[in-house]
């Protein structure tokens, strides 16, 4: 009979390997070969090695809502509640059992701790590597849990909270779904709404620094109803209170000393290292040290939340095309969604074209390469010279290496890549999604 794995997360032959009359019998999955235990709560299979046995399969250990829903088809991207709806009770939540899940190693970042080899291995196996099992394998996946380079606004291990493989045959399928399952219960209040369902036309809009009390797509809407009057508005909602806290720093009140402050502190940590030969570890600690704010969380979480997002758009109904609007933080939010939907790419692009206002995201040309191919049309960049907080807060939070697009160029050259200075019309960060209807380029 064929039960779930909970290594390769197939529905698979579990044939016997060793008869054991103290602990449970070991079996060996006939699709990945890897050594597994029956969950002790259902008939599917948990994760076994050499020295431990998980207890409970990934349903029932909380990795993962069902088995069978990894894969599931959405009709919008609204719906991807359907993809993490929980069809077995997770036991390491409700505190019942211990599902004997040993921690080999940690990865630490701005946003906390996290188990990695579970995750690393999974998707190491997920990707289509024939011949990476065991050790190989979950190198493979925690390769790619991290990163984040400096250029890109990242902070290394430190600034990029988990992030996994998204890689060509993993987004919208199972792999996609570990994905969606991980990053729902990190990404703090994580929604999608849609305020106004209209044609096939698909508007995405992401917000960045929020202000207090501010309504989503408030700011957004004479934009959307000059040139998507027609179309179907989809709002994410992310992060909103860490936003909120971010906002109170860059627009304003008692915030903006507490920023120059923050700014100050971490420049002088900065330079105190420099001319230091720091090892890798050494990095990270000095990451970490001035990681743990709000700023350098959210900067983590945008990737979440735009890797999640890419795998919704490739789950969804592939008649769709979307346009994408981001905001600050949430034109980050879209540059990981772009990266991802490139990494993924299968057939014709899911989004037609993207707009970007005030992004928190560095201009270099080499962190921009691929991202044009997962468009249809065009990416645009709205920038001004005007925006103090971006060059303030943005600048020293990537230790003063990188320069974002909010205020300069994308300086790749690329037909699908326009450059609008809009200084004239915005006059600081804050003031982009206001005057939006009167400077927006539309094809």
């Amino acid at each position: 009979m064929k039960h779930w794995c909970s290594w390769c997360f197939k529905k698979s032959l579990q044939n016997l390997k060793q008869r054991n009359y103290v602990q449970r019998d070991l079996y060996v999955c006939s699709m990945c070969g890897k050594t597994t235990v029956k969950c002790r709560f259902c008939p599917n299979m948990a994760r076994a090695g050499k020295k431990w046995d998980n207890g409970c399969c990934s349903v029932h250990d909380g990795t993962i809502g069902s088995f069978e829903r990894l894969g599931h088809r959405i009709r919008t991207i609204a719906d991807w509640e359907q993809v993490v709806k929980r069809e077995g009770v997770n036991f390491l939540r409700v505190g019942k059992i211990a599902c004997g899940i040993v921690t080999v190693g940690l990865v630490a970042t701005g946003a906390g701790a996290v188990a990695a080899p579970a995750i690393g291995g999974a998707l190491g196996g997920l990707g289509g590597l024939s011949g990476l099992t065991g050790a190989a394998a979950t190198s493979h996946g925690l390769a790619v849990i991290g990163g984040g380079s400096l250029t890109a606004g990242g902070l290394g291990m430190a600034g990029e909270a988990t992030v996994i493989a998204v890689g060509t045959g993993l987004l919208g399928g199972a792999g996609g779904g570990i994905l969606v399952n991980k990053f729902v219960g990190e990404i703090k209040g994580f929604a999608i709404r849609t305020p106004r369902k209209g044609v096939s036309t698909q508007v995405i809009v992401v917000n960045g620094f929020l202000s207090q009390g501010e309504n989503l797509i408030t700011e957004w809407k004479p934009a959307l109803k000059k040139h998507f009057g027609k179309a179907t508005w989809f709002e994410i909602d992310w992060e909103s209170k860490r936003l909120q806290e971010l906002g109170k720093v860059a627009f304003g009140g008692a915030g903006k000393s507490a920023l120059s402050q923050a700014v100050k502190k971490f420049a002088k940590h900065a330079t105190k290292q420099a001319g230091k030969n720091l090892s890798p570890v050494a990095w990270l600690s000095t990451a970490l040290d001035v990681g743990g704010n709000p700023w350098s969380i959210a900067m983590a979480k945008a990737r979440q939340t735009g890797q999640l997002l890419a795998d919704l758009i490739l789950r969804a109904d592939g008649r769709r095309r979307y346009t994408l609007l981001g905001h600050s933080l949430g034109a980050r939010v879209i540059y990981y969604t772009l990266q991802s939907l490139a990494e993924a790419q299968r057939g014709q692009p899911r989004v037609r074209e993207v707009h970007l206002l005030g992004g928190a995201v560095g201009a270099d040309a080499d962190i921009w390469e691929n991202l044009p191919k997962a468009v249809n049309g065009r990416i645009y960049n709205y920038y001004s010279k005007r925006d103090s907080v971006l060059q303030t807060l943005y600048r020293a939070g990537t230790l003063f290496l990188s320069e974002p697009i909010g205020r300069t160029a994308i300086r790749l050259q690329s037909d699908k890549v326009r450059n609008i200075d809009v200084t004239d019309f915005v006059g600081g960060h804050s003031k982009f999604k206001r005057h939006l209807a009167d400077y927006m380029f539309v094809a």
